[in-house]
């Protein structure tokens, strides 16, 4: 159950980061207006197999299905304006977790995120499921990324 908690939060922050490729910056989507159609489902379930699983396994009861978190409680992942052009933070926010206030699209949010006892190759994975998940198109991340940042036995 507490995987399952911790890949909801983990999936609703990386998918509410919704992006506008025709912008040279990356904006945030409204995350309530992102509508995925059963063909992107499939070409995100196909092509990031292994981080739909761990995103089910460990972010989807806090973030939920969707990415739209809970509000008030947990943070969305889809349309987030959190993560947006950083996908360092991304995975720093995987691997050591946070503690504390926390705005995302405007909305304050104070409460635990702790870190996943994953293996780099499912950091990736799962980082890599929630960066194009729900609407979010916000290119991918290497082993080499995640190997790069620190973990908590580094700080």
């Amino acid at each position: 159950m507490k995987n399952l908690y911790i890949i909801s939060i983990i999936t609703l922050l990386f998918y509410s980061c919704g992006v506008d490729k025709t912008k040279e910056k990356q904006t945030v989507k409204d995350y309530d207006e992102i509508i995925i159609t059963k063909e992107e489902t499939k070409e995100i379930e196909t092509a990031y197999p292994a981080g739909k699983k761990i995103y089910k396994a460990t972010c989807f009861a806090c973030h939920m299905g969707n990415g739209k978190g809970v509000p008030g409680s947990y943070p969305p992942l889809a349309g987030s304006d959190y993560f947006l052009n950083d996908k360092k933070k991304v995975i720093e926010q995987v691997l050591n977790g946070s503690e504390g206030e926390i705005v995302v699209n405007g909305v304050t949010y104070n409460g635990v995120m702790p870190p996943q006892p994953l293996t780099d190759e499912e950091v990736r994975d799962v980082v890599n499921y929630v960066l194009n998940s729900w609407g979010n198109e916000l290119g991918e991340v290497t082993l080499e990324d995640v190997k790069n940042t620190k973990h908590p036995d580094t700080k």
